[in-house]
């Protein structure tokens, strides 16, 4: 019987399931030389690897060659050598991804050089984040806190040597600047929005060629001539001009930042979390949400388009492959995670670590020998829930490392999206798999078995596969009054939850089947929510009770309130109050 791809993808879970990283790492069975070089943000960490194991494996070949660019690793690693005397390289060190001119992919794994017949295999093997930030405390703070944070239209402008006209003209936003006074001598915090201050923006950062500066400048503008503003200062003035400050030294950047609390900062996040004069500004993300950043949102790449992957492109020949499996291994330990924080980066998670082991073939990865992936290309699609992404994301990886051939595109949208295109009733195209983090509602699917379910509205039958499971958690804060009444309660009921965060009141409650035993000691005043209402002891003051959540743009939140404010479609929210997330932390 022919097994389509999606199906495909299912039966791959339970292999890739059953794998650990393995901590221990084999030494090389070959005395083939590896020449490794490239990027000079790598160098670091390639140094520290290299160096340790060897320690456990004395008669590896792996000699790292003088730091350079990216762009020299990428062309000669492809053996794209543009002189004479420059040879090839087995593994080249990426801080960016491939360009175009340089090489395709299929998958995102197996890379073809143009130009020459070479093969790539590219591992992941850390990711950095770089964040901007301000005084905490100070003019800036104050505004960004008004703004929510920054687009990456308002951070160009207030970094760029451009003109106004020349920002439009290379594609800027001038809608960025609520507040523009179209005089391009300033750059104020007021311009961004009338309630900021109005005081000239200081602009500081790295220095031209370094790393943190060449990736600022990568992701910040948009043309070749543009730059900040380091050899040519701001005239402000008859006789007053803003200099750019760059520093190397991160104190010195610091104290800066901290003595000037009109100024903008950015530098390495791992760095800036660790000074509390310093706040990391949220950035508004390729999915328009603003973002700040902290460990979590880094390493998933969520904080756009300031966390990137730190990539080993290595050449997909037996020699090279033998000699480099026990590195990588190695690499991938607990040991070697512990050298890639070592140098201010974080360890690739483990999932990722398990993707690129089975490309290697090395240990630690998946055994693909037996695995057959069909003869055609089999491409489809997902959609539907942003919570269910991670899962779909691991398994997609893993499937496409092994079947380069299968095309898979995932979108969001949300689990009512991920619904309608699966039964191809939606006004998007229909996908081949819908991800949901809720059951079906009547209205979208009719049940056979609890396992199959016949589309309303289409002529489409869909088979629900439980994946994961997902759970929330209410909390309080310890030695509190939340803390004490709770505990004289023994917990919360649904009901105490759905009167303590509905916005409606009690009458509406009662009328959509809500239990009023929930609350014994009622006031009857739909302005109070009390923990005395809960119950007359001591242990429960008459105390407003404050409620607090994350943020509505969460798929999180529709979690919570579809189990907590059922009525919603009578006009059952959350009420009014709520301290979210995204808010105050």
């Amino acid at each position: 019987m022919k097994i389509p791809a999606a199906s495909l993808l299912f039966l791959f879970l339970a292999e890739a399931m059953t794998t650990t990283v393995s901590a221990a790492a084999s030494c090389p069975s070959t005395s083939t030389t590896v020449n490794m070089g490239g990027s000079k943000d790598l160098q670091p960490l390639a140094t520290a690897w290299i160096n340790a194991y060897k320690e456990k494996c004395t008669d590896s070949n792996i000699a790292l060659e003088p730091a350079t660019h990216s762009t020299v690793g990428a062309r000669r690693v492809c053996n794209q050598g543009n002189t004479a005397n420059e040879t090839a390289l087995h593994v080249g060190t990426l801080s960016r991804e491939w360009k175009d001119e340089e090489a395709t992919s299929d998958n995102g794994f197996h890379w073809k050089c143009s130009g020459s017949d070479r093969e790539i295999i590219q591992v992941d093997v850390a990711t950095y984040g770089l964040s901007i930030v301000v005084a905490t405390g100070g003019v800036a703070h104050d505004c960004v806190s008004i703004l929510g944070g920054l687009t990456m239209d308002q951070l160009r402008w207030i970094y760029s040597d451009f003109t106004r006209e020349q920002l439009i003209a290379t594609g800027w936003d001038p809608s960025s600047l609520e507040n523009d006074d179209k005089d391009d001598s300033t750059h104020l915090w007021s311009e961004l929005d009338a309630r900021c201050a109005k005081e000239e923006i200081l602009i500081s950062g790295k220095p031209r060629d370094t790393p943190d500066y060449e990736f600022f400048y990568d992701e910040t503008f948009k043309s070749k001539d543009e730059d900040i503003p380091i050899d040519t200062p701001r005239k402000t003035g008859p006789a007053t001009y803003v200099q750019y400050t760059g520093s190397d030294n991160d104190l010195e950047l610091v104290q800066f930042i901290a003595g000037s609390t009109t100024a903008i900062s950015f530098f390495a996040y791992n760095t800036a979390k660790d000074y509390d004069q310093l706040t990391s500004v949220p950035i508004q993300n390729k999915y328009g949400l603003m973002v700040q950043p902290d460990t979590s949102n880094i390493a998933g790449l969520d904080y756009t388009p300031f966390s990137r992957k730190m990539h080993m492109e290595v050449w997909n020949d037996g020699d090279v492959l033998d000699a480099m499996k026990g590195f990588f291994e190695f690499a991938f330990s607990k040991k070697g995670d512990e050298l890639v924080e070592s140098v201010g980066y974080f360890p690739t998670r483990k999932w990722e670590k398990v993707v690129m082991l089975t490309l290697l073939d090395a240990e630690g990865g998946v055994n693909l020998e037996d695995f057959d992936c069909g003869s055609d290309s089999g491409d489809f699609e997902i959609a539907g829930s942003l919570t269910a992404h991670p899962v779909a994301q691991v398994w997609s990886e893993m499937y496409t490392a092994k079947c380069s051939h299968v095309g898979i595109k995932y979108r969001g949208g949300g689990s009512s999206k991920g619904a309608g295109r699966v039964c191809g009733v939606s006004k998007s195209s229909s996908v081949e798999i819908g991800t949901m983090s809720r059951d079906w509602r009547d209205s979208e699917a009719v049940t056979r078995n609890g396992y199959y379910y016949d589309c309303v509205g289409s002529d489409r039958y869909v088979v629900q596969v439980d994946v994961a499971i997902e759970a929330l958690v209410v909390t309080y804060k310890r030695d509190s009054v939340a803390e004490d009444c709770i505990d004289r309660l023994g917990g919360l009921t649904i009901d105490q939850l759905r009167w303590m965060y509905s916005s409606f009141d009690e009458t509406q409650l009662r009328q959509h089947g809500w239990d009023s035993r929930a609350v014994m000691n009622s006031d009857g005043d739909p302005t109070t929510h009390l923990w005395s209402e809960l119950m007359n002891h001591p242990d429960c003051p008459a105390t407003e009770i404050k409620i607090s959540g994350i943020s509505s743009e969460s798929t999180i939140y529709d979690f919570f309130t579809e189990f907590v404010t059922p009525s919603f479609k009578d006009g059952e929210e959350l009420r009014t109050g709520i301290v979210t997330k995204d808010e105050e932390e």
